[in-house]
């Protein structure tokens, strides 16, 4: 059997920037595959609240002699212990299950839009994309159902990580404009409801769900 491909798509909402009003970015990831995966998510540019403050994409400023804007606020350091393969463990928000065909959304706050180094300039537009050099992430087959293991089992799961890196297809970087505060139609449009969910099996911006 061959090896899964993904496609990746983001977007932002809404379209345009408005400044110190927080807007969300949308990754869709759509599996070719025979038969559902189990994806880890963690040191991959599907974990969003990581993937933005590292190097997993850039952005330029147009307006600005494409002047590159300066994302990265933290290194990627390795975490102490290994992966937990467990339901409601410390790992569980950096598996998800994604089915045939079916697109799979993972959203998070774009981090341009607020607590910024580097402040975006209103009357700009800029441009923003994955970075070239991706990391796969780990994977295996079958559901979150197959592959972890319930709580407070210590044996854990005797099936291994799948081999063979996931092939990522990385969609087109989009362009946005910066919008000042009184520019914008409704500000009301671009604030998270703070009932939306944030988070997908209880992690911070991890969100992720079937559309």
């Amino acid at each position: 059997m061959s090896l899964p491909k993904i496609s990746v798509n983001m977007t932002i909402t809404p379209a345009s920037v408005t400044l110190g009003v927080p807007c969300s970015i949308t990754l869709v990831a759509t599996l070719s595959h025979p038969t559902p995966i189990t994806i880890y998510t963690q040191r991959s540019v599907l974990n969003l609240p990581l993937a933005q403050t590292v190097r997993n994409f850039y952005c330029v400023d147009l307006s600005n002699n494409n002047d590159p804007v300066f994302l990265e606020t933290r290194k990627c350091t390795k975490r102490a212990g290994g992966v937990r393969r467990e339901l409601g463990g410390r790992d569980d928000q950096y598996f998800h299950t994604l089915e045939p065909e079916k697109p799979y959304e993972f959203i998070d706050r774009f981090i341009l839009s607020y607590g910024l180094n580097e402040p975006l300039v209103a009357g700009h537009r800029y441009r923003f994309g994955f970075s070239e050099k991706q990391t796969s992430p780990c994977w295996l087959d079958g559901t979150r159902e197959d592959v972890l293991h319930l709580p407070g089992e210590h044996e854990g799961i005797d099936k291994e990580w799948a081999k063979g890196q996931i092939i990522l297809d990385l969609g087109l970087p989009f362009g946005f404009d910066v919008l000042e505060a009184e520019d914008s139609v409704s500000q009301r449009d671009c604030v998270p409801n703070e009932n939306e969910n944030w988070k997908a099996h209880g992690g911070l911006g991890a969100s992720g769900r079937v559309l």
